[in-house]
């Protein structure tokens, strides 16, 4: 398998209605699990399709090691595989045989095709639903068909846009398990709006917010950003309303006497506050404030 770093120079991507999407982006990612982190609208989703070969761009290019992705899509192909958002299949038709008829669709001849599948059932933890038709499977469980198609050519890079919206925590899970176990051997590059996803599963991230790249750098680089910015104070309801206006208020929690409200701030934002440790959600939102949680 070619482990080549993905070499993203001076995206931009403007749609026809003078939307920029992306602009002048520039990234290198290597092996293992990547994170692309920002609020819904930060360009994401254009920046996955473009790297999956579903749209392209307004200028600037991609390597793939010494492929040109733009000017050698069907080179990139054969080394891609992606899950998108919204993913469906043929309803009737049973696990085992769709990723066959997939493996099929990549030119494998059928004997290889059914072992590329087993393959991918195995690596996903299908096999005992190999019989189950598509419609049947849990939320948690199309997620993984989607994993175990998006690998069954072997792929260098593995495209992944918000994979666990909608799972429960137990599935979640199994997903940032599944997704570790595949960024030991390739480039997976996860995007999500879910900060504990990049927290389960990613040792470096980028940040993307209204189409510009705000920060890129490992995740416990993030994490100082907040350090001796993080706040926690007792107050009242009144003022947890206020302090969600201003987009800095990372929690809050109802105790007997009233609420204990977790903040990111320059400066002590009450006399009984205490400085606390802070996570990844508390970095996250001093770059790009509360719409980065996108709830």
């Amino acid at each position: 398998m070619d482990l080549s770093p993905l070499e993203i120079h001076e995206l931009r991507h403007v749609y026809g209605d003078g939307v920029v999407a992306l602009d002048a982006l520039s990234l290198r990612i290597g092996r293992g699990v990547f994170g692309l982190l920002g609020p819904n609208g930060a360009g994401k989703t254009t920046l996955m399709e473009i790297l999956a070969l579903r749209r392209r761009p307004t200028a600037g290019r991609v390597m793939l090691g010494a492929v040109d992705l733009l000017r050698s899509p069907d080179v990139i192909r054969r080394r891609l595989g992606y899950l998108p958002q919204v993913f469906a299949w043929f309803p009737n038709m049973t696990v085992r045989q769709s990723l066959v008829v997939m493996a099929r669709l990549f030119g494998l001849r059928d004997r290889e095709a059914r072992r590329r599948g087993d393959e991918a059932l195995e690596r996903a933890r299908l096999t005992r639903l190999g019989r189950r038709r598509f419609r049947a499977l849990s939320g948690g469980e199309k997620r993984r068909f989607g994993i175990a198609q998006a690998i069954l050519n072997n792929p260098g890079l593995l495209i992944v846009d918000e994979p666990t919206t909608g799972l429960d925590a137990e599935e979640r899970l199994a997903f940032h398990t599944l997704l570790f176990e595949l960024g030991q051997e390739r480039i997976v590059l996860l995007s999500t709006h879910i900060v504990r996803d990049i927290e389960a599963t990613c040792a470096r991230l980028a940040v993307l917010h209204h189409g510009r790249l705000i920060f890129h750098d490992r995740v416990e680089a993030l994490v100082r950003l907040a350090e001796g910015r993080t706040w926690e104070f007792p107050t009242d309801g009144e003022t947890v309303d206020r302090l969600a206006e201003t987009g800095r208020l990372v929690s809050v929690r109802e105790e007997t006497r009233g609420f204990i409200a977790r903040v990111v701030e320059e400066e002590k934002p009450s006399p009984a506050a205490r400085s606390v440790e802070p996570g990844l959600e508390d970095a996250y939102i001093r770059l790009v404030g509360r719409e980065g949680l996108g709830d």
